[in-house]
């Protein structure tokens, strides 16, 4: 006997992998549509929690949210990796970025701008559902098994913080093993428009602008240190424009966070001449 199309559609393939995940995994929307509305009654939790964050690497964030919405707790399962889907936005550098890609010529401004606008819909809806949660259900949800706040301030993920942070201001005064802030990883990487949420919270940042880690650093010293993250020397073109850029920052931060820096000439505490020449040195 023939197997119909809704037989099909639930058959596992490699790795008990069901079609709908492939056609995700793919970044195939338009199949992924067709066998959502063929298996949605049929797949497991298992099923949904690993196709949402498929749908998520994939950039798919409309059929996510549908997904999302017909099954809330979503928001908060695990997939196989221990995973949650925010962990999955958590990891992006920029959202999007796949499908767009794939787009040329004069619909791409336009398309950009409708995944885009799905993709932050998509965090909001998430974030809501998991802040109805208790707080320690909620630092167990975006603590483990890595700390997704820091992983968005490393990849320079703006947005997601924006809406994580206007939703549940408590997450600014989080900080990882090395006493470190959304803050203080956005300055190691050279996040300004990260670092610059800082402005926007009020007396609040003279208590992070203090915290130090195991080895008594603060924000000034990291702001001097020559770390340079790599999607700021493919947007920097040239050492000398780089090295304008880096002394740029550090003077903006030390002034912003540290006035009193203003009268001390050689800042020799952060080691700013050393800052100097590394800087040059690399660049011949």
């Amino acid at each position: 006997m023939m197997k119909t199309g809704h037989d099909l559609a639930m058959t596992r393939g490699r790795e008990n992998l069901l079609p709908i995940y492939m056609a995700a995994l793919l970044g195939h929307r338009e199949m992924v549509s067709y066998l959502y509305d063929e298996t949605k009654e049929r797949l497991t939790d298992s099923d949904r929690i690993t196709l949402l964050v498929a749908l998520i690497n994939s950039d798919i964030f409309d059929l996510a949210l549908k997904l999302l919405k017909a099954h809330p707790r979503l928001a908060y399962a695990r997939d196989e990796h221990e995973l949650t889907a925010l962990h999955a936005l958590a990891q992006k550098f920029s959202m999007p970025s796949s499908v767009v890609d794939r787009i040329s010529g004069l619909k791409l401004a336009q398309m950009k701008k409708v995944v885009h606008k799905q993709a932050l819909d998509l965090i909001r809806y998430l974030w809501e559902q998991v802040i109805l949660l208790d707080d320690e259900t909620i630092s167990c949800q975006i603590g483990k098994p890595w700390p997704l706040i820091f992983t968005a301030a490393e990849r320079g993920n703006l947005d997601f913080l924006t809406i994580l942070i206007r939703m549940y201001p408590d997450l600014i005064f989080k900080v990882d093993q090395n006493t470190y802030s959304i803050f203080h990883i956005a300055i190691l990487n050279r996040h300004e428009d990260i670092f610059k949420m800082i402005y926007q919270i009020g007396s609040i940042k003279n208590v992070i602008t203090i915290y130090k880690d195991g080895e008594g650093n603060n924000m000034l010293h990291l702001a001097a240190r020559v770390l340079q993250s790599p999607s700021r020397l493919n947007v920097i073109p040239g050492a000398a424009l780089q090295l304008q850029h880096e002394l740029l920052w550090f003077e903006v931060t030390i002034f912003s966070l540290f006035p009193s820096e203003k009268s001390i000439g050689s800042l020799d505490k952060v080691d700013h001449r050393t800052h100097n020449t590394v800087h040059i040195n690399r660049g011949r």
